[in-house]
């Protein structure tokens, strides 16, 4: 392609770029003379092509990063072309793509952080994983909706597989991407992630609440709606017992109470009671009595 690799991400020149030999046509050798001549030169560097690729493959930084990683960091888009195009020639290199930093980074994480949706669609179809978790925790998909990364999102969710199987992975914290999505309020990314295939029940492993019981706690009526719309059960109950119509007692917006009551959600007088007994403790929990 005639790119040539910047110095400083440790790879050379001579595989990114093509050497001539036309010149040798010019010389007045016979036909046969020319193409045994070049079909040696050719085979020479081939082997040096491919002890090159080898080398920069193998190359790592002090932090584990690739040739690939430092790259993306870099912003050698270039270079990340090149790459990419050499590893698809010879599959026993795909696993390349997804080898992780010290930071659990692979090239996929690297290309979401850096906002690139076009390198994070041609790192997918070069074969790369969108289920590796990062130290967090994390897929690329999570990175994505926390840095309401939207072409990146879209890119990780056209997926061939559908649903994708990175779609209801949980990150460390327990949540998924799409209570990540309702917690950034994104209505855009939440539409692409149930399109997608998203469980729109799943509950998050630290407290069992569902995507729903976050839109309620977060007061945005626009995303209690959407949720319900996509077949959110309104009386869900989290590990503690408490249904999303729980969580939106005593709280300002009155308009999430009519959305699930609309949608046949259900509530005891013990449920108002220990929410109102919640409330005061909440409202009490930084008085100081005597000192204390």
């Amino acid at each position: 392609m005639g790119v040539v690799c910047d110095v400083t991400l440790g790879c050379g020149p001579c595989w990114m770029s093509t050497a001539g030999c036309s010149e040798m046509l010019l010389l007045g050798e016979p036909a046969g003379n020319v193409t045994d001549r070049l079909a040696v030169s050719n085979t020479e560097e081939d082997r040096q092509r491919r002890e090159e690729l080898f080398n920069t493959l193998n190359f790592l930084s002090e932090d584990g990063d690739t040739v690939l990683h430092l790259a993306l960091i870099h912003e050698q888009w270039g270079v990340v072309q090149c790459l990419l195009e050499e590893i698809v020639v010879d599959n026993t290199w795909i696993p390349y793509l997804d080898i992780q930093n010290d930071l659990g980074q692979t090239a996929l994480h690297l290309a979401v952080i850096v906002d690139r949706s076009e390198c994070v669609r041609a790192l997918l179809c070069s074969g790369a994983s969108a289920e590796i978790q990062e130290r967090g925790g994390n897929t690329p998909l999570h990175l994505a909706v926390r840095e309401l990364r939207t072409e990146c999102v879209r890119e990780l969710t056209s997926c061939s597989q559908t649903p994708p199987v990175h779609l209801n992975t949980t990150n460390y914290a327990g949540v998924s991407a799409l209570h990540l999505a309702v917690h950034m309020s994104n209505c855009e990314i939440i539409k692409m992630l149930l399109e997608a295939g998203a469980d729109v029940n799943q509950q998050d492993l630290g407290s069992g609440r569902s995507p729903l019981h976050w839109a309620v706690e977060s007061q945005r009526s626009e995303v209690v709606e959407l949720l319900l719309s996509a077949g959110a059960l309104v009386n869900q109950c989290s590990y503690a017992g408490h249904t999303p119509f729980y969580y939106a007692l005593y709280r300002p917006n009155k308009e999430v109470q009519a959305l699930l009551n609309a949608h046949g959600a259900t509530y005891t007088q013990d449920d108002e009671e220990e929410e109102y007994r919640e409330s005061e403790e909440e409202e009490f929990d930084d008085v100081i009595i005597n000192g204390q």
